[in-house]
């Protein structure tokens, strides 16, 4: 698994040559090298319209540099790029309007009040911007403490100014670069329920964050990175496709039940772990749910006292330490020891480097 990209990495490439009109973000090739060390690595990809898609990877993987070069913040190499059918960088301009993001963390000038930082870039974008402002406000949380100055913020409070920087733009695509550092449980709650609000209004959202559990519940596909190079692009759901089914049992008699699981057909094999449980992996195209019953009926037809049994879907966290570090993945499948969660932090790629300090984007910075 680990290398692989997923069946929709063809389909993206096939999509872009044949110009499909539903896709927001085409781009095929994307090389980009700072000097001598390239960055990203022939990278392929499609976002469709009406989708939560997910940027993940370990620290330096280039993710960072990836949006940035989406957006016409630094060139590329080799490659094309097109968002709204739209050529970047040259052609961007005309489609900005259409696009709220903060990439990096946001920047503001400390001595404006979060309602004078809105009213300023507004004034900036115009299209009836700054009738949107009150109600960025309200919906980031932002509305009591709208008239303190930024310097005052906190780093949450400061990254609910960011979104709202986006909403005031009503924007078709939202691109959000680790936007959940620095909330409190409740704000990244209200700020996953916004991106979930935004793909069921038929638009379209790029969430990048090292918090995966995030991603998972805020997306419907994933572009996983690793040292440049697309591991997997597809949908969340198309990944645990790709492993055999495994059901976990907790039981009396763990000799016994292995000896019993060896005789159940959809079985292919059984193990006990460390965590005083047995391990049964399905075989391949197994319906999980039929398969539990089905072993449930052959352990109580032995007498044998189940007290747990569940079908065990791999999370996108589990998918993710396999696609990046396959040799820490070898200990976290079924059959042994957890490890601990996996940090992907946002990296440095080096375009911090070139001049390009985080900032909220839009057209005010075309």
């Amino acid at each position: 698994m680990p290398g692989q990209v997923g069946s929709a990495v063809g389909s993206a490439e096939a999509d872009v040559s044949t110009g499909r009109t539903d896709a927001v973000v085409e781009v095929v090739g994307l090389t980009k090298r700072f000097g001598k060390r390239t960055v990203l690595h022939d990278v392929s990809f499609t976002v469709p319209r009406g989708v939560g898609f997910g940027v993940l990877g370990p620290n330096g993987a280039g993710k960072t540099t990836l949006l940035r070069t989406l957006l016409g913040l630094v060139g590329y190499s080799a490659g094309s790029i097109r968002i709204f059918g739209k050529r970047a960088p040259l052609e961007l301009p005309s489609i900005y309007w259409r696009v709220g993001a903060v990439v990096d963390e946001p920047g503001f000038l400390p001595h404006l009040t979060g309602r004078q930082t809105l009213e300023m870039l507004a004034t900036a974008r115009g299209d009836g911007a700054s009738k949107r402002i009150d109600a960025a406000l309200e919906r980031v949380g932002l509305g009591p403490i709208s008239t303190q100055r930024v310097s005052r913020y906190s780093t949450g409070m400061r990254q609910r100014l960011g979104v709202a920087t986006c909403l005031i733009a009503d924007p078709e695509l939202l691109i959000l670069d680790e936007s959940m550092n620095g909330l409190d449980p409740l704000g990244m709650q209200e700020l996953r329920a916004l991106m979930r609000e935004h793909v069921a209004s038929s638009r379209t959202l790029i969430f990048c964050s090292h918090l995966l559990d995030e991603v998972e519940k805020a997306c419907d596909m994933v572009l996983v990175l690793d040292k440049g190079r697309v591991a997997f692009h597809g949908p969340i759901a198309e990944m645990a496709a790709q492993d055999e089914p495994v059901v976990r049992i907790g039981c009396a008699d763990e000799r016994q039940a292995l000896s019993i699981l060896a005789t159940v057909p959809c079985v292919k094999e059984a193990r006990a772990d460390r965590a005083a449980s047995i391990i049964a992996v399905l075989r391949h195209g197994s319906d999980p749910l039929r398969c539990v019953a089905e072993i449930n009926q052959s352990l109580v037809d032995a007498r044998l006292a189940v007290h747990s049994i569940a079908p065990e879907v791999p999370s996108l966290e589990d998918w993710f330490i396999r696609l990046t570090r396959p040799q820490e993945a070898s200990s976290a499948r079924p059959g042994s020891e957890q490890p601990g969660a996996a940090q992907a932090d946002r990296e440095h790629d080096g375009s911090a480097n070139h001049g390009l300090p985080g900032r909220p984007h839009g057209i005010e910075e075309g």
